[in-house]
């Protein structure tokens, strides 16, 4: 098993970064946790797009690592 992640830290590393940025990436690991309990990857990044979207940032590309993706956004 990879790394894991909490969607809820995740969500906070948005809100902390994203605001004044014009450019954002984030580390997405393959095991995500929604409240401590497992959760697909679609609807883990469903949540953190809404955050995403209401900074105004959009995908931009992803690159796929070890045991996780780099995604990159970019403001509107």
């Amino acid at each position: 098993m990879g790394k894991t992640a909490d969607v809820e830290q995740i969500i906070e590393q948005v809100k902390r970064t994203a605001p004044g940025a014009t450019t954002l990436e984030l580390w997405i690991p393959d095991q995500l946790l929604l409240q401590g309990k497992p959760v697909r990857r679609d609807v883990a990044m469903s949540i953190v797009g809404v955050h995403l979207l209401a900074l105004n940032l959009v995908p931009d590309g992803a690159i796929r690592g070890e045991n996780g993706f780099t995604c990159r956004y970019k403001r509107l």
